[in-house]
């Protein structure tokens, strides 16, 4: 079951609609974690946008097999 943080005063604007997930993790916890699940998606991201760079810059004789090979990383990074 989902809970909304009912916010007053000068921070209602920032809180209103900030979901409240029971957790046994401390605020310190939970910022920590999130912070590093940030680092790792800006890191799949970043990983899936150059392989897919690569696989449409490819040229060359291996255009094909490199072409398909790219496309196959990039699918499974995303993943």
């Amino acid at each position: 079951m989902a809970y909304f943080a009912q916010a007053k005063g000068r921070n209602a604007t920032a809180l209103r609609g900030t979901l409240i997930t029971p957790s046994d993790l401390s605020s310190d916890g939970t910022r920590d974690i999130s912070g590093a699940m940030n680092a790792i998606l800006a890191d799949t991201f970043a990983l899936y946008v150059k392989t897919k760079n690569f696989h449409w810059h490819q040229s060359g004789p291996h255009f094909r097999d490199y072409h398909l090979l790219f496309d196959e990383q990039a699918n499974q990074s995303s993943r």
